[in-house]
C-alpha cells in the first residue's frame, strides 16, 4: 500500500519561519506543507479551500490560529510563543524607543505587567479581534506617543506601513520542527480514530435495524442509514439536534433517566408503528448517553417469515390423494369429504387403525389447502420420548436445560408457521404436553422452554389417532377439552377388511412399484389366489398388504409362484391366529370366526370345483389352481378334503 503523506496547511508571513519550514520539508519526505502568508480573517477562506483540498491539519500563529479553530472542523495548532522570546523582542524594541505598543489578540498578558515594570520598559497592550481592529489600533498608536511596535508578521507589516519602528516576534527553528512533529502525531491519531469510526459506522449501517445514539442531554450523536431511511431524514440534518425534534416523547430519555433497558416497546412515528429497544450507556457508573434500535413492525414480520421459511426448508408434503388408491364407492365419498375439509382452515382429526394411510391423508389435506406452498411439519408423538417431546414441539432457549443447543432451537410449531403441522398418534402425548397443546390451539402462540416471551404462530393443525379418543378422554387418559378442540372436522379411515374391493387395485400397484424399485419383472396374482386375499382380515391394513406384495415380487422374481403365495399366506394366518394377534377396534373374535369360515368355504369350493373338472386328477387340479401337488394335498388336509 502506498504510504500516505501528511498534508499540513501553514499560515506564516515571517520569511525566516517560511524558510525554516521549507528546509525541514526538504529533509522530511512524509510531510506535504501548503504555506500561505494570509493572516487573521483573511486566512479563513484560504483555510477552507485547504480543507476542501484534503489538508488534515493547520499550523499558525496565535491570533490567526484562534480564528481558524473557531471556524474549521479540522485541528488547528499554534506555533508556540515563549515569554522569553517576547521579553527578548521587547528588550530589543526598548533600544529603539521609549514607548512600545504590543497588540494582543482578544486578551491581555496580565502576568507580564509586573515584569515590564521591573525591566523599566513602557509597554502598552491593546486588544484586537481581526485585521481591521489591528490596523485601527496601529493607525492610532502615534497619537499615544508610541514609537515602536512589537508583534507578529501581520502587526509588523501594518506598522511599517505607518512608519513605525518594529520588532517581530518569530518562532525558532526548533519550535517550528517540534510543532510540525506534533501535527504529524495529531494526524496519525485522527486517521486511526477515523478508521475506527468508519468501521463502526459501516457495522451499524450494515444492520437491518435503525440505530440512533444520543448524549446525556438527548442530542443525537450518531444515526445509521437505516434509521435515516425509516424516519425520512439525513445525517447532516440530524446530528446535534435533540432527539425530541425527531421522535415525539422519545423513550430513550426515560431509559437514560431510569438507567434501565426498555425492550420491545411499540412506538408510533408519523402514524407508523416501530418496535424499539432503548439501552442507556453507562461509563464508570455515570450515564453518558443512550442507544435506540428500532425496526418497522411490517418489516419485522416479513423478516420473521423469511427466517421461518429458511428454517423450515425441506419440510414439505410429498403425498397427494393420487397416492391414496381406491375404487370403492365408500372411499370415493370419503375422498370427496377430504377435499371439502382441506379448503377450510379448521383443525382436522384423522382416525383409523394403523396402516390405513393417515399420513397420506394429512399431507393431501395440506397440499389441497391454501397453505400448500408453506411448510408441512410432521411429528409422531409416540416415537419421541416423553421428556423430549415438549422441547421438540415448542422449542427451547439456550441454557434451558443441560445439553441444550447453543442459541436455542425453534420448535415444530415455529417451523410450521403459515403452514400445517401433523400430530400423529396424538393419543400418546403425555398430559403435560396435552395441556400446552391446548393453549397453542386456544391462543395461537407458543412459548419456548426457558423463555418468557410468547411467539405468535399461524398453523393449521391436523391430528391423528389409532384409538378412540372419546373413550380415552372418558377414561381420563386424554384431556376432554383438547379432544373437543381437535375434533372439529373428523375423517375416519376404514380398515382394509371393510374395503376389500380395493385390494386388487392396491396389489397391482404395489407389485409394479416393487418390480420397478428392484428392477425385476412385475407379476400378476391369479384371480383364484386374489380371492384368498379378500378373506384375510389384514390387521396391519394397507401397510401389511404392501409388505406382502413386496415379498411376493422379490420371491417370485419372474412369474407368479403358487408355492410362494401359499407359504406367505400361511405366515399371514399364523400371525393373525397366533399369540401375536393384534386387537382392532372392530369385534375381533366375531370377525375372525366369520372370515375364517368364509375363507375356508371359498377355498374348499375352489378345490372341489377343480377336482371335479379334472375328474379328481390331483396333478391336473393342482395345475388348474396354480399350485403344486404337495400344496394342494396340504390344503385339502387342512380343509378336511383329503378323502373327498
Amino acid at each position: 500500500m502506498e504510504k500516505k503523506t501528511f498534508k499540513i496547511g501553514i499560515f506564516a508571513s515571517n520569511s525566516t519561519m517560511v524558510e525554516h519550514i521549507k528546509n525541514h520539508a526538504a529533509t522530511d519526505e512524509e510531510i506535504e506543507p501548503h504555506i500561505s502568508n494570509h493572516g487573521l480573517d483573511l486566512a479563513l477562506p484560504v483555510a477552507k479551500k485547504m480543507v476542501r483540498d484534503g489538508i488534515e491539519i493547520i499550523l499558525s500563529r496565535r491570533g490567526t490560529a484562534h480564528l481558524l479553530r473557531e471556524n474549521l472542523q479540522i485541528p488547528v495548532l499554534t506555533f508556540p510563543q515563549s515569554d522569553l522570546d517576547l521579553i527578548l523582542r521587547l528588550k530589543e524594541a526598548s533600544k529603539m524607543g521609549n514607548k512600545i505598543l504590543l497588540p494582543i489578540f482578544r486578551s491581555r498578558l496580565e502576568h507580564l505587567d509586573e515584569l515590564f515594570q521591573a525591566m523599566n520598559i513602557n509597554v502598552v497592550q491593546q486588544i484586537y479581534t481581526d485585521k481591521a481592529s489591528l490596523e485601527q489600533i496601529i493607525s492610532q498608536a502615534s497619537q499615544q506617543g508610541i514609537e515602536v511596535i512589537v508583534g507578529g508578521g501581520h502587526s509588523v507589516s501594518i506598522a511599517k506601513g505607518y512608519g513605525f519602528k518594529t520588532a517581530e516576534i518569530s518562532s525558532s527553528k526548533g519550535t517550528i520542527v517540534s510543532t510540525i512533529e506534533d501535527a504529524k502525531s495529531v494526524i496519525m491519531s485522527n486517521r486511526q480514530e477515523h478508521e475506527i469510526s468508519h468501521k463502526y459506522q459501516t457495522v451499524i449501517n450494515a444492520t437491518s435495524e435503525g440505530i440512533i445514539a444520543v448524549d446525556r442531554k438527548g442530542s443525537i450523536s450518531a444515526i445509521n442509514t437505516k434509521a435515516q431511511s425509516l424516519l425520512g431524514t439525513d445525517e447532516k440534518e440530524t446530528l446535534g439536534k435533540k432527539i425530541s425534534s425527531l421522535i415525539k416523547s422519545p423513550q430513550i430519555l426515560r431509559s437514560i433517566n431510569e438507567r434501565r433497558t426498555i425492550s420491545d416497546n411499540i412506538e408510533k412515528i408519523n402514524n407508523k408503528s416501530f418496535v424499539f429497544n432503548h439501552i442507556p450507556i453507562i461509563l464508570e457508573n455515570q450515564v453518558v448517553g443512550g442507544v435506540s434500535t428500532f425496526t418497522d413492525v411490517g418489516n419485522l414480520m416479513k423478516t420473521e417469515n423469511k427466517v421461518r421459511k429458511k428454517l423450515s426448508k425441506g419440510l414439505i408434503a410429498s403425498h397427494t390423494l393420487d397416492n391414496y388408491l381406491h375404487s370403492s364407492q365408500e372411499m370415493k365419498e370419503l375422498i370427496a369429504r377430504v377435499k371439502r375439509f382441506a379448503k377450510t382452515n379448521s383443525t382436522i382429526l384423522i382416525t383409523g387403525e394403523t396402516g390405513t394411510g393417515k399420513e397420506i391423508i394429512a399431507q393431501s389435506v395440506h397440499n389441497l389447502s391454501h397453505r400448500k406452498d408453506k411448510p408441512f411439519v410432521s411429528i409422531n408423538c409416540a416415537a419421541i420420548p416423553e421428556h423430549l417431546l415438549e422441547s421438540e414441539l415448542f422449542g427451547y432457549e439456550e441454557g434451558a436445560f443441560t445439553g441444550s443447543r447453543k442459541g436455542g432451537k425453534p420448535g415444530m410449531f415455529e417451523l410450521a408457521h403459515a403452514g400445517s403441522i401433523f400430530l400423529d398418534e396424538i393419543s400418546a402425548a403425555p398430559l403435560s404436553v396435552q395441556t400446552r397443546l391446548l393453549r397453542v390451539l386456544q391462543e395461537r402462540e407458543v412459548m419456548r422452554i426457558g423463555s418468557d416471551r410468547m411467539i405468535p404462530i399461524d398453523v393449521r393443525i391436523i391430528a391423528a389417532a389409532n384409538r378412540d379418543l372419546a373413550v380415552a378422554s372418558r377414561e381420563g387418559n386424554f384431556r376432554s377439552d383438547l379432544y373437543f378442540r381437535i375434533n372439529v372436522l373428523q375423517i375416519k379411515l376404514p380398515p382394509l377388511r371393510k374395503r376389500t374391493e380395493d385390494i386388487p387395485l392396491l396389489m397391482e400397484s404395489f407389485l409394479k412399484t416393487s418390480a420397478k424399485e428392484h428392477n425385476i419383472t412385475a407379476i400378476k396374482i391369479p384371480a383364484n389366489y386374489m380371492k384368498l386375499l379378500y378373506c384375510y382380515p389384514w390387521p396391519g391394513n394397507v401397510r401389511q398388504l404392501k409388505n406382502f406384495a413386496e415379498r411376493m415380487a422379490l420371491l417370485c422374481k419372474v412369474k407368479f409362484d403358487g408355492d410362494v403365495f401359499d407359504e406367505l399366506y400361511e405366515e399371514l394366518q399364523e400371525y393373525y391366529t397366533g399369540d401375536g394377534q393384534e386387537v382392532t377396534d372392530a369385534e375381533p373374535e366375531d370377525v375372525h370366526k366369520q372370515l375364517t369360515k368364509t375363507r375356508n368355504s371359498s377355498e374348499a369350493d375352489s378345490i372341489l370345483l377343480a377336482l371335479k373338472e379334472t375328474r379328481f386328477n390331483k396333478n391336473k387340479a393342482a395345475k388348474m389352481l396354480g399350485m403344486s401337488r404337495v400344496t394342494l394335498w396340504r390344503r385339502m388336509k387342512n380343509l378336511g378334503l383329503d378323502n373327498p
